[in-house]
């Protein structure tokens, strides 16, 4: 870690070798490690969770547990993978799903296990997130559409695929920034900045 006299500390992680300037590992994020300051009493500290740094670069981890029509889809995928694409694929996923930056540390379940949810998970890092420009982000969620109606359909609708969906996102702001919804009585529990459009 070094000291910087804007955010604190800049926390770096030298051991993959690597890894983007500032980005920590998934399996140290949130931790307690004692710190010792030249100039200062020994502590400890907590590393950052998945954050967004000043520039707007957002460091993070996406998890995904799968059941049904989905899960099938996945198990196939990978199934048919040699483990060595594993994490290209996840990439590729990763961008079908909207989120652009550069994927890593890919963890993929057995796909022949079928005893339990299919789970996928990666570390995520993507410059200048969202409309940060403009300090304008919205929480980090995969596209979900439903197609609108003007009048009362005839036939029955399909829904797609059967699963379901829950998005849990938390980010951490960068220090000395606060978050303002443009929406009245949306939920502060929802992170947003800067009248960040909020659905």
């Amino acid at each position: 870690m070094i000291p910087n006299a804007d955010v604190n500390y800049i926390w770096l992680d030298s051991t993959p070798e690597v890894a983007p300037f500032g980005f920590i590992q998934k399996s140290l994020r949130g931790k307690q490690g004692r710190v010792m300051p030249a100039r200062e009493t020994p502590r400890l500290m907590s590393t950052p969770p998945d954050s967004l740094s000043p520039e707007g670069n957002l460091v993070g981890h996406i998890e995904w547990r799968l059941t049904g029509d989905s899960e099938l889809v996945m198990r196939t995928l990978f199934h048919q993978l040699n483990p060595g694409q594993w994490e290209q694929a996840t990439q590729q996923i990763s961008y079908r799903t909207g989120f652009t930056g550069k994927v890593s540390a890919a963890d993929i379940s057995n796909p022949q296990d079928t005893s339990k949810p299919f789970h996928l998970a990666y570390d995520y890092a993507r410059e200048r997130y969202a409309d940060w420009n403009h300090l304008q982000i919205v929480p980090p969620f995969p596209p979900y559409d439903l197609a609108a109606a003007d009048t009362k359909p005839s036939q029955p609708i399909d829904l797609g695929d059967t699963s379901e969906s829950i998005y849990n996102a938390i980010i951490t702001l960068p220090r000395g920034i606060r978050w303002r919804s443009r929406h009245q009585g949306a939920s502060r529990a929802m992170p947003s900045i800067m009248n960040a459009p909020i659905r």
